[in-house]
């Protein structure tokens, strides 16, 4: 009785530490959320963090704000910049006014291929995007041609 006792002692002694990991492993991680809707597109928190990314790329000297009053309104502004960038392409889809990829292909093409170019291999090419967090090189694609026809629809 003692020994069968301390067998299941023992084994409920292993399976803690297994039962903790699987608990603290089935904890839900959040991937991404909802920031706001137009229409029926939803802008997701990640493009707002590709917007501040961007925002970095383009003015080295860019600080992001110190406190978090001015955190708050740089990222509602960012935000509002991303709303205006749906309606417009909303506005534009509603009209038939289209600027086929194919039209962008070749901008993009040596946007991708001049980036592509800083990195000595492709691992460390991939490994930036996800860690600027612009995910694959076909997302990061995505990405950049959503940019430029949102840029060129403003400028016609």
């Amino acid at each position: 009785m003692k020994k069968s006792l301390a067998f299941l002692l023992a084994v409920a002694a292993a399976a803690v530490p297994r039962m903790v990991v699987a608990q603290a492993a089935a904890k839900p991680v959040p991937l991404d959320r909802v920031v706001a809707v137009v229409g029926s597109d939803p802008i997701m928190e990640s493009e707002v963090t590709q917007a501040i990314i961007s925002r970095q790329q383009q003015d080295p000297n860019f600080l992001l704000p110190a406190d978090s009053a001015d955190w708050a309104s740089f990222q509602l502004n960012l935000i509002n910049g991303l709303i205006d960038e749906r309606l417009l392409l909303q506005k534009a889809k509603e009209l038939k006014i289209d600027l086929p990829d194919s039209v962008l292909a070749p901008t993009i093409d040596a946007q991708i291929r001049q980036t592509r170019a800083r990195f000595p291999t492709e691992a460390q090419y991939r490994a930036e995007l996800a860690k600027a967090g612009l995910g694959t090189p076909d997302e990061y694609r995505t990405f950049l041609i959503d940019q430029l026809r949102t840029a060129q629809l403003q400028h016609d």
